[in-house]
């Protein structure tokens, strides 16, 4: 059967690019296993550079909660390394001594795991101190790897400050960073939906749902804007999986997802289509009106995830001048027909918007990210990096901001300022958005 292959009005893929998550998981997990070899060089820039004059930095080191962490974390990464071991010994030893090691090196793995931890998968953490919530708002976050108890209340402590509302975090505990990046294997190649995907479904689900006690005609949050890094961005992903067959789509029309070292494969966001009563085309609008990703190139995780499988990258040109490279998928409504420039960028599997900085590395959430993206500037204000872009327009014009890289790849590709192009940024400050 002849399947058409171009912009559709129903579908994000065409039958030349279905999406990762359809390969057979034996492909996928050998894939990934290439690809995590093959950018195993940028290993160190999870923590690297190391320098940080934040006090909720996760490697300032004149915070006595920062060095505990760092040193369970140099303890994990040996038990890491050594659980590899118990495959080998399955071969060589009776099974009943090789069950009594497994059981004792699960043990350990759970006493450092809780330690470190000091609550349970998927518990809500909030932020502090305790300030109100902005009317009709609610704010997630889903931490990332090695992010254990103290590093994930650094983070919603350092987004309450910059973004003035209280944030919820949904804790994706942590095994340390060997067992985290095998565990973001199993869930992104096998669809495992761990502790921490089932309880950001129900949370996020929950969220939508609530009804205004005041007016239950009215819906409680207006807007219920989730931010993730790293493997959260990855049960982010494997969430919204479920809500999408699970939640109205005008429900998740006021859901809005904001990702940094995003970790998955794929991030799916289903098209929807409006014909006019008056008649004429339909019109292609997505599910979740705003999703962003945010990433650094050097980053080992946004490699093997957000930067390895969004179509912006394999599109980039060289351009050393801007400090941030956006490529916009085809999220935006248009005319369902549109051959949409001949781009070939057509299928949004790893929907939304992303900002890369290029040479740039670091994974770390508050000091490589929130710090490096959302300075505070005079007064205290909280504002982007600026952004070196040269003003010069595709058609000879020199008073352009966010200047065309490719003049025949128009809203795909450019060089940006970001402070009219990124939405998270515009909410810095406590801005309240009216839409």
């Amino acid at each position: 059967m002849d399947v058409a292959s171009g912009p559709s009005p129903t579908t994000n893929s065409t039958n030349r690019s279905p999406a990762p998550f359809r390969f057979p998981s034996t492909s996928l997990l050998f894939t990934d296993t290439i690809l995590l070899f093959r950018n195993f060089a940028y290993l160190p820039y999870i923590i690297f550079p190391l320098n940080t004059s934040n006090p909720r930095g996760e490697l300032y080191l004149w915070s006595p909660g920062n060095i505990f962490t760092l040193l369970v974390h140099v303890i994990f990464v040996a038990v890491g390394i050594l659980g590899f071991g118990l495959i080998p010994l399955w071969l060589q030893w009776p099974g009943a001594m090789w069950l009594l090691f497994a059981a004792g090196y699960g043990a350990v793995v759970w006493a450092l795991a809780w330690i470190l931890n000091q609550a349970p998968e998927g518990e809500l953490i909030e932020s502090q101190p305790t300030i109100d919530e902005v009317p009709g708002e609610k704010w997630v976050f889903v931490n990332g790897v090695m992010a254990g108890r103290w590093w994930a209340q650094s983070a919603i402590d350092e987004l309450q400050r910059r973004f003035g509302r209280p944030i919820d975090a949904i804790h994706n505990r942590t095994y340390g960073v060997v067992l985290d990046i095998f565990q973001c294997l199993i869930q992104r190649d096998l669809g495992l939906t761990s502790g921490c995907v089932r309880n950001t479904y129900k949370q996020l689900r929950t969220n939508l749902l609530m009804r205004d006690p005041k007016n239950r005609e009215e819906w409680r949050y207006k807007k219920v804007v989730v931010i993730a890094h790293s493997q959260g961005a990855l049960v982010t992903s494997l969430a919204l999986d479920m809500l999408y067959a699970d939640v109205a789509d005008e429900v998740l029309q006021r859901l809005e997802v904001y990702t940094f070292g995003c970790a998955a494969n794929h991030f799916n966001n289903p098209p929807n289509t409006y014909t006019p009563k008056s008649g004429g085309k339909a019109i292609r609008f997505p599910t979740i009106k705003h999703i962003e990703h945010y990433g650094n190139e050097y980053d080992f995780v946004s490699r093997f995830g957000v930067l390895a499988y969004h179509p912006g990258p394999r599109a980039r040109q060289d351009n050393t001048e801007a400090d941030f490279l956006e490529w916009s998928l085809s999220g935006r409504p248009h005319v369902a027909d549109d051959a949409y420039h001949g781009s070939g960028m057509e299928d949004n599997q790893f929907a939304g918007k992303l900002f890369m900085r290029p040479g740039k590395g670091g994974h770390q959430f508050v000091m490589h990210y929130l710090d490096e993206m959302f300075n505070v500037g005079e007064e205290g204000k909280p504002v982007f990096v600026p952004v070196n872009a040269t003003e010069d327009a595709a058609d000879g014009r020199s008073d352009a901001k966010g200047v065309l890289i490719d003049a025949g790849q128009e809203g795909v590709i450019k060089k940006t300022d970001l402070e009219e192009t990124s939405r998270l940024w515009s909410y810095r400050g406590g801005t309240v958005l009216k839409d």
